[in-house]
């Protein structure tokens, strides 16, 4: 009896640990839109979002990687509801 063996199938999108190593791999292949796509997902990750900005930029797409580092902002932090401050000082 002879068994086939099949490939595994690989994911639409790698998990976010790995999408900027892949990212790598593909930019340096010459594989930019690639590696713009494999980030895409996971743009939300500043780390990713920085590297996506480059690669958009090397793609000469500049307003969009802009755009992408504008998302990266976040809001500041809000005062704990359960943290209790006082003007008072300490001693």
């Amino acid at each position: 009896m002879k068994r086939s063996h099949r490939p595994a199938p690989i994911p639409r999108a790698p998990p976010g640990y790995a999408a900027s190593h892949i990212a790598v791999l593909l930019a340096g292949a010459g594989r930019t839109e690639e590696a713009v796509a494999v980030l895409r997902p996971h743009a939300h990750v500043p780390a990713n979002s920085h590297d996506l900005a480059g690669y958009l930029i090397d793609l000469g797409r500049i307003e969009e990687a802009v755009a992408v580092l504008h998302q990266d902002k976040h809001r500041p932090p809000q005062a704990s509801a359960t943290t209790a401050w006082s003007d008072d000082p300490p001693f």
